[in-house]
């Protein structure tokens, strides 16, 4: 060990970060927690993938049915309108797992990598978290109200059990909230060595 530096491994002090701490370009360290948490949002996401192949499925069958047989049916439309919704609203946690949603901000690629996790750091403690915290406050209630009432379509022959679409809303909107918050960690392991960041080969499964 060279004179004067800090002893490394699981027993070492978590101390402000060092310079190996800061992550390469457009990559954030994973934390024993914020890993085990994106794995699942992952697999949460895979899962909801296949919505979209069911979707693809449902479309082709109902054009069939309405240009070949004559046939269409409100539910099978209804069906396809919550599918995409579910489907879309599930990969949002995903998307923020695998940090794949756009930025269009043309400054912060330009910034060292320890300003663009300040900006990080204040976008989802400012921003992202309050708003997140909004759309609970609003969704979980939509979602018992339905259920609670047996909402259904006002659309004759249409979908009964609204409360499964809206609580999809609710869980994913709750989904974001847990990605927002494992994203959270990654930055501040950065900023302030909590949690312990792990090392830059530990990559999340994509």
């Amino acid at each position: 060990m060279a004179k004067g530096s800090a002893p490394a491994g699981p027993d070492a002090p978590p101390g402000p970060p060092s310079s190996e701490t800061v992550p390469p370009a457009g990559t954030l360290p994973q934390t024993a927690p914020s890993l085990r948490i994106d794995a699942g949002l992952i697999a949460i996401g895979k899962a909801a993938s296949w919505l979209w192949l069911v979707t693809v499925g449902l479309i082709a069958w109902a054009v069939v049915s309405r240009y070949l047989f004559g046939t269409s049916t409100i539910a099978l439309d209804e069906l396809q309108w919550h599918l995409v919704g579910s489907a879309w609203l599930l990969g949002l946690s995903y998307t923020l797992a695998l940090d794949e949603h756009v930025r269009v901000d043309v400054i912060h690629e330009r910034l060292r990598p320890r300003a663009r996790c300040w900006i990080e750091f204040a976008g989802i403690l400012l921003l992202l978290l309050p708003f997140l915290a909004v759309a609970a406050h609003e969704t979980i209630p939509f979602a018992l109200e339905a259920y609670r009432s047996g909402e259904r379509s006002t659309a004759p022959a249409g979908l009964g059990h609204r409360w499964i679409a809206k609580s999809l809303m609710a869980l994913s909107v709750l989904l974001l909230l847990v990605a927002a918050l494992s994203r959270l960690m990654r930055v501040t392991a950065v900023l302030f060595g909590l949690p312990r960041p792990l090392p830059f080969e530990t990559r999340t499964d994509r």
